[in-house]
């Protein structure tokens, strides 16, 4: 009765290292309000509450918005259509929220009202003079429904 269990056991330790390299480092959530359309620009402010969950404390670290190319390209970097203001302190599994006002492609944005997510990175230095890119994985916030009173 006991080998029903086995098959069970080793499809879970085949699937151990595939759910860690799907782990994500940072997540949060984001808003976006005072959207201004300027002919082929948008301005808004975009806010981001992201959490650390690294398993490490940064120190001087960042966050860049980059737009989506909109055919793909091999070996294409996003082009960085903003930078936050630099975080000197994240500790491990603690949230952090930024707020930024950006001018974005209308094209962009319109992606992001049709569903896409901003392309959001966290940048952290990788102890040798360099930088490491992280993808952050976003949700948009939900706007709480007015109160009927």
């Amino acid at each position: 009765m006991r080998r029903p269990a086995l098959p069970l056991l080793f499809a879970l330790i085949l699937a151990a290292p595939a759910t860690h390299a799907q782990r994500r480092d940072f997540a949060g959530s984001y808003a976006i309000s005072h959207v201004v359309p300027d002919g082929d620009q948008v301005t808004l402010t975009l806010a981001l509450t992201l959490h650390n969950y690294s398993g490490a404390d940064l120190h001087n670290a960042g966050v860049v918005l980059t737009a989506r190319n909109p055919q793909p390209i091999p070996a294409a970097q996003p082009t960085t259509i903003a930078a936050f203001p630099l975080i000197k302190d994240f500790p491990f599994h603690t949230d952090i929220t930024l707020r930024q006002t950006v001018t974005i492609p209308a094209a962009e944005y319109a992606r992001w009202t049709n569903g896409d997510n901003p392309h959001l990175e966290f940048l952290k230095p990788d102890g040798h003079q360099g930088t490491i890119y992280e993808p952050i994985d976003l949700r948009r916030e939900i706007a709480a429904a007015p109160s009927a009173e």
